[in-house]
């Protein structure tokens, strides 16, 4: 019986590395030291180093939630401010601004890149909104630089969510999450760096934001029992720093494995003809998508996901459901038909395997089966 190719693979990787990362791990439970202190501070400078930013630009924070949380209650957003998002994300995108008890006012996507439309915020005054949360999805740079431009008289911060999107940078060579006030980014384990648990990172080049940060991180104190603000527990553990600093070592070669799956995936289905049918993504020579999902569209979605199933062929779907639409944002008065284009990607989008090990086997495979359904009479 042929293998099934599952969607992601992290056992494979951790083998490969397994010494390394028994070995970071071995350090700090030798140290004792495992709430912050120089094990997390060693691994923000290496990623801060890595990123091309000033030594101290990089929070670790306990995940990509408390992330945009702990951004947002760094621009003081609380009850009543409108802030500025996608209705097409993980929910912590929109969760976190309701959990404010803010508003999240949403903006639809363009088809191609599913990032918000930054063409449709024309209508709209910048000044009206305490911050925009703008999402890097699938690993595909979103338009910072457009809705600069938009917000640039009002002073609107920008929150940039690279929760999925790490490394991936602009026509500059700048980062992604380095470019608006805020880069908020997630180390759960299935991420292109994932650590062994939650775990996430804020970044800023702002140095008042810096301070913020760190404070709000621990309960918004300066030092021990002297809270200055209302912060929370939003620590990244020493433990799951070492893992993520020996990862980081291997980001770019994993990351550029991630492109050439999605590259293959692209030639193969052009060469069955399928391009238009599967609204292929666009992989440039620049590194502005770095692969975290390899997202095909398909007004039969749902019927080619049974089919790869039936092939134990894995496949997964981001996002089913838009926020404008889910039970927990009905106060909003949003309705069906608000969001077009956000609506017909969640009926549309499946995400196929582009974990770095793959490997052409096992591409070719999840190829043959997705051509295998279009062929069907």
């Amino acid at each position: 019986m042929t293998a099934a190719v599952p969607f992601i693979d992290l056992q494979v990787q951790h083998e490969a590395i397994k010494e390394e990362i028994l070995e970071a791990i071995q350090s700090v439970l030798e140290s004792q030291k495992f709430i912050l202190g120089p094990g997390v501070q060693s691994f923000e400078e290496d990623l801060a180093k890595w990123m091309g930013l000033a030594e101290g630009g990089v929070v670790g924070v306990s995940s990509g939630t408390d992330a945009l949380l702990a951004s947002l209650m760094a621009l003081g957003v609380g009850p009543g401010d409108e802030v500025l998002t996608t209705p097409f994300s993980f929910f912590a995108t929109a969760g976190v601004i309701a959990r404010l008890h803010a508003k999240p006012v949403f903006v639809d996507i363009d088809p191609r890149s599913f990032n918000l439309n930054t063409e449709k915020l024309v209508d709209l005054e910048p000044g009206r909104f305490k911050a925009c949360i703008l999402v890097h999805l699938y690993g595909r740079y979103a338009d910072v630089v457009g809705l600069k431009a938009w917000a640039e008289s009002s002073g609107l911060p920008i929150i940039e969510d690279a929760a999925q999107a790490i490394g991936v940078r602009d026509s500059g060579g700048r980062h992604c999450g380095t470019i608006g006030d805020f880069g908020c980014f997630s180390f759960f384990p299935t991420k292109n760096l994932g650590g062994a648990g939650d775990g996430g990172c804020v970044v800023t080049t702002n140095e008042r934001l810096l301070e913020d940060l760190r404070r709000i991180r621990v309960h918004g104190a300066v030092k021990a029992y002297e809270s200055q603000v209302i912060g929370g527990n939003f620590r990244l553990d020493a433990i799951q720093a070492a893992i993520l600093q020996v990862k980081l070592r291997h980001l770019s070669s994993w990351t550029e494995a991630r492109r050439s799956n999605a590259r293959y995936y692209n030639r193969r289905f052009k060469e069955e003809g399928l391009e238009d049918v599967l609204h292929l993504p666009v992989i440039g020579e620049t590194c502005d998508y770095v692969a975290h999902q390899y997202v095909i569209r398909s007004s039969d979605r749902d019927a080619l996901k049974a089919h790869l199933h039936s092939q134990s062929v894995a496949s997964a779907v981001y996002y089913p459901q838009p926020f404008h639409l889910m039970a927990s944002f009905s106060n909003l008065g949003y309705s069906t038909g608000d969001f077009p284009e956000t609506e017909r990607a969640c009926r549309e989008v499946l995400a196929l395997p582009i974990f770095p090990e793959l490997g052409e086997e096992r591409l070719e495979r999840v190829v043959e089966s997705v051509v295998a359904f279009h062929q069907k009479p």
